[in-house]
Formats: structure tokens, C-alpha cells, sequence
């Protein structure tokens, strides 16, 4: 039977592949910009650029545009060519602010949407972004869980939820929240409180937003230049679960709370400028793979222990006469030296609460009550043009000593790889090492 309905599926795909095709010109065509083009520059230069392989498909799945079904956009001196964006496996981070129930966050799940846009800017450097649309419940449910009208540029006037843009190799570059079509609150790392599965029974400071992953894991299959998905699994938790600061009071920008206006565009899609490599002026893959090994193996690298405190604001003390406050733990841990005199710092970022008595606070004297790892990330610096850098790193909880003027953490492993398009495919070069008994302070 299954091989059957496999058979049934094909063949509609191949009769709707024919039936597409017969319509791909007839909006793009007027521009010299198009999905035509778009396609072309896909698999002739794009493919072979940093961000491209940066995407582990072997861990993420496979995705790839719906070449048949495209939308044209301009906004100002950008050009855009959208296009729904087909993945093996999906994964949407889901706020809920609670009253939630499970079944409610499948719905979630399953009517939120990824699109990727192609971008022409004006310099004629071309950028990639996947963008997510996110409802919340209630905008979902008012909206007969059918949230496929927004787009960039487009976005309905009644939305609530999150839209996240995002480049190819999965790096988020902008995450906004939105209540009835207006954007009220722009969500940096650092303001994210994460929770890993020691503490996944604890709940978000008071008014804090929870933020669960979910995914759903699809069979596909690759015909042509298309990829169609079947029999997709259930929506699942992945374990992800992190904490944002409450919506009231947020960090709206009164300037650019309008998402389809041109003045919010590059906030929206994370910045106009593009990144090194990105546009495929240099012909990254025309390097002989030898040279492309020897200018690998000319990075140096340093160990750091750049610690950078900062705080949230300090809230009224409780009736036992205790201060709260959030407190954020920034550590740069890694950089690398590349031979064009450019380098790349890598950071690995805390959170929690610390707490003191008047007394205590009047002399600058704070001690944990909870901390916790967020993520890490590539803090500062930039890359050469044809090179690209991944970070996987993981970090065991911090444990909080016993008279809580130190969170120490036990134990964090990173693995950093540099790679470069070449002749023959592409050459990488790993560092990866375990830091052992970070101590992180609860006082700036």
C-alpha cells in the first residue's frame, strides 16, 4: 500500500511539475530579476558559497525552494523573489505565555510557515533569508488556523505573534514580536534566559515569556530540481526551551513598528548590507583545493577569558527585604587569526537571577539564586570573503557554590570549523577543545 500511495504522489508531482512550468514567466518576466534568474544564481554561484555550506544537511535535513511558486517584491531599491521554502525537517521556536494547552502548540506548529527571499540591493549584491511567521493562539484561531497570507512586506494588520529571519545556514539575524500588525518588541541573545534539562521543570521569572522548539521530521523525495515532502511525523518538543523579558515596556522603535513599511525592511531581514561572500563576486570554488588547504592552515588561534557583566533593571525588593535582579554573564572564550589580518572572536553567554539585601546591594554585593547557559555565537569580527565559520559548543550547568558567590562551570566544549570552496569540493579545518571550572561572578 505505501508503495502505491508513493507511486500516486509521484505522478501528480510530475503532472503538477508540467502544469507549473507553464506559468513560471508569467509575473517575473517583466523584471530583470526573476525566479529564472533567481534559479540560475542558485545553483551556479550561491551553492557554492560559505553560507551554502554552512548548512549541515546531514544533521538538519535537506530544504529547498519551491522554484514553482514565487512572489515579486520591490521595497525601495531592494528587489525580492520569495518563495515558500520545503524542508525535510521543520522546526519553529513557539511562545507561549501560557493557558496553552499541548495540543494547541501543535496547532502552532503546524500553521506557521518559512518562506526564503532572494534580495537584490541596489549594489547589486545578492542576500539570503529565511523568514518564519509565527502565530500566537489567538491571532491562529481567529484566522481559521490559516496564516499563509503573510509575506514580506505584506504582513496582515491584525498579526500577533513572532517573525524571525534567519540566512541560509540557519544563524538567526532578527527576531521581532509583534501584537496586531505592529512590531513591539526586537529580541537580542542577551536578553534571552535559557534552561537546559536540569532545570527544565522550573518555570520563567515572573512575567517572562516561554519559548519552546518544536519540530516534525518528514519523508522526501528529490525529483528534479524539486523537493516534495510526505507521511510527515508528529510535532515534537526538542528540548529547546528558553525565556525572553515581558512584552510591556519592551524595545519597540516607534520609527520602525510598522513591518511593511520600507523603513522597517533591512531591520526585518536582519540588515541590507550583506556578509563577505554572500554576493559571489569572487569566485570562491576556483581556488586549487591545495591553496585552499595552505590559507587554512595559516589560522592562528587564542584562547581567551574575556569576562563582561551586565545587569537587567532592579526590581523592589520582596517583603523579606531581597533584591532581584537579572544579570548576564558574557564570556569570550576563542578567536581566530586569519592570515589577511581579519579575526573572529567567539563568545559564550549566561543568564540568571542574583539577589542581595539592602545592605548587601549598597556595597555592591550581589550572590546567584539561578544561573543558567544560553547559547554561543561568533561575537565580533569578520571573516575573509570565500570563508566560512560554524560553532558547535555545549556547556554543562552551572553549579552555584555553596554560599552562592560563584557559579562555576564544570565543563564546556566547543568545535570550531573553517572551510573554503575549491576545485574539488571543499576543504575544512577543525578546533576543538574542553574548558574545564569557569567561574562566573554575580556582581559586575
Amino acid at each position: 500500500m505505501r508503495n502505491y500511495f508513493k507511486f500516486f504522489i509521484l505522478s501528480a508531482m510530475i503532472i503538477a511539475t508540467v502544469i507549473a512550468c507553464q506559468k513560471d514567466n508569467r509575473t517575473s518576466g517583466e523584471t530583470e530579476f526573476n525566479a529564472s534568474v533567481v534559479k540560475e544564481w542558485y545553483y551556479g554561484k550561491f551553492k557554492k558559497s560559505p553560507e551554502w555550506a554552512g548548512y549541515n544537511s546531514s544533521l538538519k535535513k535537506m530544504k529547498l525552494p519551491d522554484w514553482k511558486q514565487f512572489i515579486y517584491t520591490k521595497f525601495g531599491d531592494n528587489v525580492i523573489v520569495e518563495f515558500p521554502l520545503v524542508k525535510e525537517r521543520s522546526a519553529f521556536s513557539i511562545a507561549f505565555k501560557g493557558g496553552v494547552q499541548e495540543h494547541e502548540k501543535r496547532q502552532i506548529a503546524n500553521a506557521a510557515i518559512s518562506r526564503v527571499l532572494f534580495i537584490k540591493q541596489k549594489s547589486g549584491n545578492i542576500i539570503v533569508r529565511e523568514m518564519q511567521y509565527i502565530p500566537d493562539m489567538e491571532y491562529l484561531s481567529r484566522h481559521g488556523f490559516d496564516i499563509s497570507r503573510n509575506k514580506i512586506g505584506d504582513v496582515d494588520k491584525n498579526f500577533s505573534g513572532t517573525i524571525i529571519a534567519k540566512k541560509w545556514d540557519g544563524q538567526e539575524v532578527s527576531r521581532s514580536i509583534l501584537k496586531d500588525g505592529k512590531i513591539i518588541r526586537r529580541i537580542k541573545s542577551i536578553e534571552i534566559q535559557g534552561r537546559d534539562g536540569a532545570m527544565r521543570t522550573a518555570s520563567c521569572p515572573a512575567g517572562w515569556i516561554e519559548v519552546t522548539e518544536y519540530a516534525r521530521d518528514c519523508e522526501s523525495h528529490l525529483y528534479g530540481d524539486g523537493l516534495f515532502t510526505y507521511e510527515c511525523g508528529e510535532w515534537y518538543p526538542t528540548g529547546a526551551v528558553w525565556c525572553y523579558p515581558p512584552e510591556n515596556g519592551g524595545t519597540g522603535d516607534p520609527e520602525c513598528a510598522d513591518p511593511g513599511s520600507v523603513e522597517c525592511f533591512c531591520y526585518m531581514i536582519g540588515g541590507c548590507d550583506g556578509d563577505p561572500g554572500d554576493d559571489g563576486d569572487e569566485e570562491c570554488s576556483d581556488m586549487n583545493c591545495n591553496d585552499a588547504t595552505a590559507l587554512l592552515s595559516g589560522i592562528t588561534t587564542e584562547e581567551l577569558d574575556n569576562m563582561t557583566y551586565s545587569s537587567g533593571t532592579q526590581g523592589p525588593s520582596d517583603q523579606n527585604g531581597i533584591l532581584r535582579k537579572q544579570h548576564f554573564v558574557d564570556w569570550e572564550f576563542f578567536k581566530l587569526n586569519f592570515t589577511s589580518n581579519t579575526s573572529v572572536n567567539f563568545s559564550a553567554y549566561y543568564s540568571g537571577v542574583v539577589w542581595a539585601t539592602l545592605g548587601m546591594a549598597a556595597n555592591g554585593i550581589w550572590k546567584w539564586e539561578s544561573c543558567a547557559y544560553i547559547n554561543s555565537n561568533k561575537s565580533s569580527g569578520s571573516t575573509p570573503g570565500c570563508i566560512a565559520v560554524s560553532l558547535s559548543a555545549g556547556s554543562s550547568a552551572p553549579f552555584i557554590n555553596f554560599d552562592q558567590t560563584l557559579a562555576i562551570v564544570a565543563t564546556f566544549n566547543y568545535d570550531v570549523v573553517v572551510s573554503h570552496p575549491c576545485l574539488g569540493g571543499l576543504v575544512s579545518q577543525n578546533f576543538a577543545k574542553t574548558r574545564h571550572n569557569v567561574s562566573l561572578f554575580p556582581h559586575n
